[in-house]
């Protein structure tokens, strides 16, 4: 009797959107992005300071993020270093995405991955941009599928070994924090700045200020980012766009959809069960 035993794939990558690593110089702040798709970003030397949502982070060499789709985040030089950062953007299934979310401190021998991905770059000679390493990878096909799978195995050992790295806990981090947490918590209201100072015991002035140091989408911009994150989710669960139109605060049916299409670029019914 011959027994056969399919491979059981925890975590499936379909492709990748950038591969790179870059020094960022001292004092270098990237103003924030948030995307459909999957991002992690490994700090090779120096320090990087991180912002996701409402948490922030500090890389040491090391340590690392993982960015989930549509999460803002954000990045810059800490402690008067250059940054070197290796930065993957990806898209991918399994379960072990279910595991991964926010910075972790990686071992040794995970930290060696990491670092062999990095010098698999600078090996292959390739321009030193944002796809430069997948143009060359793309006319390789056996390489790109070894690289993909020592990415993949990176991903793995991080889920099972890598130990959550803690926030920064500094008053401004945590008043930001506070901020992120009152707009989550009034996701279905329509908080003016004033009304959102006054729960998080802050002024107006002083609150824009601490906002626009972690995050660059400005607060009420960033409210309506959480409401249209919600507003997917909602979608796909079953909710008409009239229901997730009221659920989330807005006027009419109508309105909300003309908001959804501006800032998602997709017409919401797209998002019902079964059509995405």
């Amino acid at each position: 009797m011959i027994l056969f035993y399919p491979v059981a794939r925890p975590l499936i990558t379909s492709g990748f959107y950038s591969f790179f690593s870059y020094l960022y110089p001292e004092e270098y702040y990237f103003e924030g992005e948030h995307h459909p798709f999957w991002e992690v970003s490994f700090c090779l030397d120096g320090a990087a300071g991180v912002s996701a949502d409402d948490k922030v982070y500090r890389l040491n060499p090391g340590d690392m993020i993982v960015h989930r789709p549509h999460v803002y985040h954000k990045l810059w030089a800490e402690k008067k270093t250059f940054a070197h950062v290796l930065t993957i953007s990806f898209d991918a299934e399994g379960e072990v995405l279910d595991q991964l979310d926010g910075a972790y401190s990686c071992g040794f021998a995970l930290q060696e991955q990491w670092r062999l991905l990095n010098r698999m770059i600078g090996e292959s000679g390739c321009p030193k941009k944002l796809t430069g390493y997948l143009r060359y990878l793309e006319k390789r096909p056996r390489e790109f599928q070894r690289v993909t799978n020592l990415f993949e195995s990176c991903l793995l050992t991080l889920a099972d070994e890598g130990l959550p790295l803690g926030f920064n806990h500094s008053e401004n981090a945590l008043h930001y924090e506070r901020i992120i947490r009152t707009l989550k918590n009034n996701i279905g209201g329509n908080l003016s700045i004033h009304e959102l100072g006054r729960e998080c015991g802050l002024s107006a002035s002083s609150m824009k200020k601490i906002f626009s140091h972690y995050n660059s989408m400005g607060i009420h911009k960033y409210y309506l980012h959480l409401k249209m994150e919600e507003a997917v989710r909602l979608l796909t669960k079953g909710h008409t766009v009239t229901e997730v139109a009221d659920l989330l605060g807005f006027a009419n049916q109508s309105y909300f959809s003309t908001v959804f299409k501006r800032e998602m670029k997709e017409n919401p019914a797209r998002f019902k069960p079964g059509r995405r």
